[in-house]
């Protein structure tokens, strides 16, 4: 029998933003008090037993999490430009930052965002694009 082990730490950020190519409230400037998960996934635990320090993947997290942090998403790259500020965008920038980054050491599964109780998107991360 083969075992994958999972860790998961959680984060928020405060942040405003306008949907761009939609009509109704969201395409006003508003608000979210953000809530994002990040799932990592490794094969064998390190030499402490753990799939990852919770400490280091929540500072990795909030790292990111920091150039949001009460900002305009829509001033800010990717948002900026072409990528409509959607939670589904979000998480997808989020995901994309965290493959970026060389201290993730277990692979990342997945990336959810919350702009508020209830309302949660996720994006999964596929084997061949997952980090080692």
């Amino acid at each position: 029998m083969r075992f994958r082990h999972r860790a998961s730490v959680s984060d928020c950020f405060a942040a405003a933003h306008t949907l761009r190519d939609t009509d109704g409230p969201c395409s006003r400037n508003h608000g979210h008090n953000w809530k994002v998960s990040v799932v990592v996934e490794a094969a064998e635990l390190d030499s402490q037993g753990m799939v990852i320090d919770f400490i280091a993947l929540r500072r990795l997290l909030r790292g990111i999490l920091d150039g949001y942090e009460h900002r305009d998403l829509n001033q800010i790259p990717p948002f900026d430009g072409t990528r409509n500020p959607t939670a589904e965008n979000i998480a997808l920038t989020i995901a994309e930052q965290l493959l970026e980054t060389d201290e993730l050491r277990p692979e990342l599964v997945e990336v959810r965002l919350a702009e508020m109780d209830g309302m949660e998107v996720a994006v999964r991360i596929s084997d061949d694009e997952a980090g080692s």
